[in-house]
Order: C-alpha cells, then structure tokens, then sequence
C-alpha cells in the first residue's frame, strides 16, 4: 500500500512538474523589441497614407490656381468653379482609397503587436471590421493601380481574421510559435502591397511636382510678355518663384521618404523571416542582436520620414 501510494504520489508530482513547465512564461526579448521597433515604424506609414490624396489636391491647386480658375462670384458669392471642382473629383478615388490603405497598415501594426504581447503571456487584443475588411483593399486604386487586388487582399484578410481569432480565443505565449508560423506567408503578402502603395505615391508626387515645374516655367513666360513687363513686378515674381522652389524641395524629401520607408517595409520582412526561421528557439540568445540592429537601422530611416511630413 506503501509503495502504490508512493507511486501515485510521484506520478502526480511529475504531471505538475510538466503542467508548470508548460505554463511557464519565458523570457522572449528579442520578439519583444522587434514588436515595439515594428509598432513604431508603422506608425510612420499613416502619414505617409494621408498625404496621398492632399497631393492630388496640391496639384490641382497648384494647376488652376495659376489660370486663375478656381473661384466664380455668382449673385455676389464667391464660389468653386466648375472647373476646379471638376478637377478636384480626379482626387476622389485617392481620397476613397485611404480607408483600405489605413486597414492594410492596421493590420501589420495589428500583428506586430499582438506578437509583443503574446512574447509577455499578455493576451492579444486585435480587433477589425472582417465584413468591410477585403473589399476596402480590393477598392484601394491608386492612378488605375490596384495594389492589393487578388491573392494580396485575401491573405491580408486571412492574417486578421487569425489575429481575431487568436483574440477570442485567448492565445498565451505558448501559442507564439504557431502565430509566426501562420503569418509569415500572410504577412509577405500584406508587406509587398504596402510597398506597391508607396510606389504608387511616389507617382502621384511626380504628378504634383510636374505641375509645380510648369507653375514655373509659365512664370517666367508670362512675366517676359510685353504686355505685362512693369505689371509684373521683380518682388512678386521673385516671392512666387521661391514659393514654387520651395514646394519642390517638399516633394522631394517627401520622396525620399518614401523611399526610405520601402527599406523599412523590407527590413520589417527580412527580420520576421529570420523570426520565422528560429520559431522553434525564440528564446535564443542569437536573436537578440539580430532584432537590436534591425531596430537601430530603423532610427534614421523613421526619423527621415518624420521630418520629411512635418513641414
């Protein structure tokens, strides 16, 4: 009776030794710092994402404005010309793009996250509206192109319905392994649209900077014309020509930006590929200068991006 009663003993002890093993949060900080470095640099993208359509509108402004044409008086009020407002609707599908731009980045912000707080045993708090989900990406049109038509839409959707799921299903850190594993495919997919996006805009500001350039050029022409030598005066012309120098080196840093942001789109894709690669040791101490230089790279290319969209 003795030794049955030792034997139960032990065999309940060991079953709690297991039970407290697996149960037992480890320290991940490598996953951790990667999560809080992807946070913060796709933060920066949504300012990025606002300004695609405002440069449409500059481009216009900066079109009509020059003719002239952007304001009537009809029966002693001042209104927006026909004209004008017909150009302005050349910008609405830029301005209807932006809900779907915002829920792609969303969810990679989403997703870097919930890793950080599945890397702590904290519990995932993601959230989407799935429903309007993928029919916002597959809306996105930027200049006819549709950056996230097709596979990319349904494996963004598909990365938030498990985030969601995961969610509800209050997933701990014992599930990390699985939820890099299913994202990784996903999350090439969400990567290589955003950086379509940036493309995309990096055209729109070549839009705006053409006008800009022919703002310039119309200047010079229009002050040489007899007509107008002495109505036009040297400080005026000066102050506008400076003003339209000044929108170009805007759009050229913004430009630059952009570009740095695609390197940090791809930094963000290297990094969770190497993640991926030692899902079975996250614990290693290898990792952790891996996901230290790849948040200090992404210093100086979010800090561009910050100071291109401040001014």
């Amino acid at each position: 009776m003795t030794n049955g009663f030792k034997s139960i003993r032990w065999i309940i002890g060991l079953f709690l030794v297991v039970l407290l093993a697996e149960g037992c949060a480890q320290n991940l900080p490598a996953i951790r710092e990667f999560s809080q470095a992807t946070v913060v640099a796709s933060s920066s993208f949504d300012t990025i994402a606002d300004d695609i359509p405002k440069s449409c509108i500059r481009r216009v402004d900066a079109e009509e404005g020059f003719k002239g044409a952007r304001i009537v008086v009809v029966d002693d009020s001042v209104e927006f010309s026909k004209e004008y407002k017909d150009k302005l609707s050349t910008c609405d599908a830029l301005k209807e793009s932006l809900n779907g731009i915002m829920a792609a980045n969303g969810v990679l912000k989403g997703y870097a996250q919930a890793i950080g707080q599945l890397a702590s045993d904290g519990a995932v708090t993601f959230t989407s509206e799935m429903g309007a989900l993928e029919a916002s990406l597959r809306g996105i049109n930027i200049g006819g192109d549709r950056p996230f038509e097709g596979p990319k839409a349904t494996a963004v959707s598909e990365l938030a319905r498990f985030l969601s799921n995961a969610a509800v299903r209050g997933y701990r850190q014992k599930e990390l392994k699985e939820t890099i594993e299913t994202a990784n495919p996903y999350l090439e997919n969400l990567i290589d649209g955003l950086i379509a996006v940036s493309g995309d805009y990096q055209a729109v500001l070549r839009g705006e900077e053409q006008q800009v350039r022919n703002v310039q050029v119309n200047l010079v022409i229009e002050s040489e014309k007899p007509e107008n030598k002495g109505r036009i005066q040297e400080r005026e012309m000066d102050e506008r020509l400076f003003a339209t120098r000044r929108e170009m080196e805007i759009i050229e840093s913004k430009r630059r930006a952009v570009e740095d942001y695609k390197t940090v789109l791809k930094k963000i894709s290297e990094t969770h590929g190497e993640l991926y690669k030692n899902k079975d040791q996250l614990n290693s101490q290898a990792l952790i200068p891996l996901v230290e230089d790849y948040a200090k790279q992404l210093i100086p290319l979010i800090n561009s991006i910050k100071e291109a969209f401040a001014r």
